[in-house]
């Protein structure tokens, strides 16, 4: 054989044993299938967990189906809203459990052999653990230490990752991935706060019920009509204490004491009742922070923290003037003492300084907010401090100084009564003649009634002072109560939100709202409570402002504006003819008609 020939047999065995070793060297084919992600999204996609396409679409179903097997039947979206970290764990885990990660273009491992690790479970027994005992329902945690969880339908071991090499799945990593962009379901909206905080009570995890949250817990519309209803009857009573504020500031001998008490007394019931003014149009301004989940305080929204200020002026200023009012007629007429009348600069000062103090101090420590869900107000826990006890400290010596000042009226009365049918045969039998005695009871009593005459209104304001405070407190406390135990971990509202997410869109929130209606103060407790608090102007008006003496004087301002109007006119001048007649015409235009 020549020498080229030599060569291309060695070149072709050189190939051969290349090819061959290329042959023994390749790894033979795989089994496994190259994962392709299915668009289909079910109930465990929310955690990371894509579905293959070879994974039927009924998938989220029969993953379902599983878990109402297990102890955490019906608990699932419970501990979820109790704690968004806790059920999206353990969801999580779960998910792991039942159905592998698929990733686009990788081969995956068949569900048999893909485990979830133990420490993942270890995770969410550490998580999980305090709230679910806290909740009694530390059953619903699973067992990672056995080798089967019959509970959870669990047949094979979790994988040791702490000791042995073998992969598994990290449940919490595969959470992490998707959490910052959790989907929030209506009516939730997003958390501007997560991941960095926690947020405002309303908040669990990335999701929030939206402000104000009062408003899906009543059925639709309901909310609405309460804020309506509330500024209806608070400007109806703002213009009717606007007409005795301007009646006695216009009118002539009204500005004088004891009459201007009831001046400043309306002027302090106005500024409480055009508490109605800041809710238009929108009441949401004064109800909702910028954020659009947190309610609204004196610091995240000054709108609320203006309108609080204003109103708690009102309230203690129109307390102090009536009070101021009681204690006037009760000097007057049991003690026959002008003291207060004497020294009206100093009550002046108390009557509307301490009332803005008051209000400043409530302000600065920031115990505003919006719980009371038409306004802005004190705070459900400070109530008693700034102002239910600063009131009652006032309001119930003043009442009981009233209730005296009727007892000795009526004592007066009694007794003069009496004298005057004891001297009667006495003064039958002396024509003329009257007893001493008598007639200084008689002229007592005169006074005395005279003085009731006249201010039977501040004695009205007595039993009406008492009456609007006791009833309203049990309204506030009962309202506010109610509203401050709206949160999350409450299971009623739990219970709320679980219907919300699981019922249709267009139907839930009446369908739910129905269902919360007995955890709610009743519609017509609300509507009460916000006419009781009204009914101060109402109360302004009927006490002070239907008089026929009032209507008198109104009518005389009226004649006399017109009246000098009419005198007003000016004769023109004349011209240079000075004709008589003409300046005869011009002098019967001023004619009083």
């Amino acid at each position: 054989m020549s020498l080229r020939g030599h060569l291309n047999t060695l070149h072709s065995s050189v190939l051969f044993a290349l090819i061959l070793v290329l042959v023994l060297l390749t790894p033979p084919a795989s089994s496994q299938a190259t994962c392709t992600p299915s668009p289909y999204r079910g109930v465990c996609s929310a955690y990371g967990i894509t579905y293959q396409t070879s994974v039927p679409r009924n998938a989220s179903l029969v993953l379902e189906a599983a878990f109402q097997t297990s102890p955490l039947a019906g608990k699932l979206l419970d501990i979820q809203l109790l704690n968004f970290q806790c059920g999206s764990a353990l969801q999580a885990f779960l998910c792991a459990e039942k159905l592998p990660r698929c990733e686009a273009n990788q081969t995956q491992t068949t569900p048999t052999e893909e485990r979830v690790c133990k420490s993942s479970c270890q995770k969410v027994i550490d998580l999980c653990q305090p709230v679910l005992e806290s909740a009694g329902i530390a059953f619903a945690l699973p067992a990672c230490d056995g080798a089967t969880d019959a509970a959870f339908g669990r047949t094979r071991p979790l994988v040791d990752d702490t000791v042995s090499g073998g992969t598994c799945v990290k449940s919490e990593e595969q959470l992490a991935v998707v959490v910052n962009d959790f989907p929030c379901k209506y009516p939730l909206i997003r958390n501007p706060y997560w991941p960095l905080s926690r947020g405002p009570d309303t908040c669990n995890g990335p999701c929030c019920a939206p402000c104000p949250a009062e408003e899906f817990l009543h059925p639709p519309g309901e909310f609405d009509t309460q804020v309506r209803v509330h500024q209806i009857v608070h400007l109806v009573a703002f213009i009717l204490s606007l007409y005795v504020v301007v009646s006695y500031a216009v009118l002539p001998g009204r500005r004088e004491h004891p009459a201007d008490i009831v001046l400043h007394f309306a002027i302090a019931a106005c500024i409480w009742m055009g508490v109605s003014l800041w809710t238009l149009p929108n009441v949401r301004n004064i109800q909702c922070a910028a954020d659009g989940v947190s309610r609204s305080n004196a610091f995240n929204n000054k709108l609320c923290g203006l309108q609080a200020a204003w109103v708690l002026l009102g309230v203690h200023a129109t307390v102090f003037w009536g009070c101021y009012m009681i204690w006037n007629l009760h000097f007057t007429i049991v003690h026959k003492s002008t003291i207060l009348d004497r020294y009206k600069p100093v009550g002046l000062i108390a009557c509307w300084g301490l009332p803005a103090i008051l209000t400043t101090i409530a302000v600065i420590m920031n115990d505003i907010d919006a719980s009371t869900g038409a306004l802005c107000f004190v705070a459900s826990d400070s109530a008693i401090k700034h102002v239910f006890g600063v009131q009652g400290v006032l309001i119930i010596p003043t009442v009981f100084a009233n209730l005296v000042t009727f007892v000795h009226i009526a004592r007066i009365a009694r007794r003069a009564s009496s004298i005057h049918s004891q001297d009667e045969p006495y003064e039958m039998d002396k024509p003329g003649s009257v007893s001493g005695g008598a007639s200084t009871t008689m002229s007592t009593r005169r006074q005395i009634m005279q003085l009731v005459k006249l201010n039977w209104r501040a004695l009205l304001l007595g039993a009406v002072f008492l009456t609007t405070y006791v009833t309203y407190f049990v309204f506030y406390q009962i309202l506010t109560n109610a509203i401050s135990s709206i949160k999350p971990s409450t299971p009623e509202v739990r219970g709320f939100l679980a219907c919300m997410l699981t019922q249709p869109p267009l139907t839930a929130h009446a369908t739910c709202a129905k269902r919360f209606a007995t955890f709610m103060p009743s519609y017509g407790m609300v509507i009460a409570a916000y006419a009781v608090a009204g009914l101060v102007g109402f109360w302004v008006f009927l006490i002070f402002g239907v008089q026929r003496a009032l209507l008198r004087d109104w009518r005389r301002l009226i004649e006399d504006v017109v009246h000098g109007l009419r005198r007003k006119k000016t004769v023109p001048v004349m011209g240079p003819t000075g004709n008589a007649n003409l300046r005869e015409q011009e002098l019967g235009k001023w004619v009083q008609i």
